[in-house]
């Protein structure tokens, strides 16, 4: 850390603090710690410390798993935001939006139902990077049924995942 000077030292804090607020308070830890390292803005260690320094100063708490910026943390970034070269946040702002393209979350469950002959087929998918991680068809009784699951799927795909995976292991 003596290579840092402190205006190094607030720059990165403020990378982090930066991000936050563009992701409009949508990261969990491990999506801001993933976000920061595979764009190169920070290193981990260092990261790291400051994530630390800014909850343990209250610049940043954690509401619901998702990581947001207090009172404080929004009246430092807006005092010092001027600091923060522009390439840096042109390029945070850029792979924010790149989050938010079609391959979103959202866009890789799938929950959906047909009808055919007065008969009911479910599919409940997940696809990561273009592949099928899990797909499960059925049949269901009612249309009320078909839509009810899909709903349930959609609300929670990891925990219906989770659900059959144990079931499979016992």
């Amino acid at each position: 850390m003596k290579n840092f000077n402190i205006q190094e030292l607030a720059q990165n804090k403020l990378v982090i603090l930066y991000t936050i607020q563009k992701s409009s308070n949508t990261f969990h830890e491990d999506d801001l710690t993933s976000f920061i390292l595979k764009n190169e803005f920070l290193n981990y260690f260092f990261y790291k410390q400051y994530l630390g320094e800014l909850y343990d100063n209250g610049f940043i708490e954690i509401v619901d798993h998702y990581i947001q910026l207090t009172e404080e943390g929004q009246i430092a970034l807006e005092m010092f935001s001027d600091r923060l070269p522009e390439n840096l946040t042109n390029s945070i702002d850029i792979e924010i939006e790149n989050l938010k393209e079609p391959t979103d979350y959202e866009n890789s469950i799938i929950a959906n139902y047909t009808k055919e002959n007065e008969r009911f087929f479910v599919n409940l998918a997940i696809i990561e990077f273009e592949v099928d991680i899990f797909n499960l068809s059925l049949e269901v009784p009612t249309e009320k049924y078909a839509i009810d699951i899909c709903k349930r799927f959609k609300t929670n795909p990891e925990e219906f995942y989770m659900n059959v995976i144990q079931y499979l292991e016992k």
